[in-house]
């Protein structure tokens, strides 16, 4: 997880998963290279509807930094995929995907500048409500200066 860490402030956790996720007509059938052996982390939503989980960023100093990731989002019910920045004890949302994006990885990537003294990054999925919800991410990054 490059540093990152599974929150204790949710309900679920992301798994580490390869080739295709258990549930049929949801989640990847491999990383975002199309390999089946690489590594990538999923919500998995049967029997977790409506349940949250998060990761969290190392703290990092105030500055320009890129934050980039893969996500993909497949199912009918679809729940979202938030990246935020916490500063200064205030959560805000950076960017927020929600719903049905296809079966496909999409690639985000946000530039912040942030002036607080340190900060950090959640990354924060949503299960939908019913098991056509999976939620993945690979490649989740995080480098100084503009995207």
């Amino acid at each position: 997880l490059c540093g990152w860490t599974q929150s204790t402030t949710d309900d679920l956790n992301w798994t580490d998963g390869h080739g295709r996720t258990p549930s049929g007509n949801t989640g990847p059938s491999a990383d975002h290279y199309g390999s089946t052996s690489g590594h990538y982390l999923y919500l998995e939503a049967s029997s977790h509807y409506q349940k949250t989980a998060k990761l969290d960023s190392p703290v990092y100093p105030g500055g320009q930094y890129c934050l980039s990731a893969y996500f993909h989002m497949y199912g009918q019910q679809t729940g979202y995929l938030a990246f935020n920045i916490i500063q200064a004890g205030h959560k805000y949302t950076l960017k927020k995907y929600v719903g049905n994006h296809g079966n496909r990885w999409l690639h985000m990537r946000l530039s912040i500048n942030s002036h607080a003294p340190t900060f950090q990054f959640e990354m924060e999925g949503h299960t939908g409500s019913g098991y056509h919800s999976d939620i993945a991410i690979d490649d989740l990054s995080v480098t100084h200066g503009h995207c």
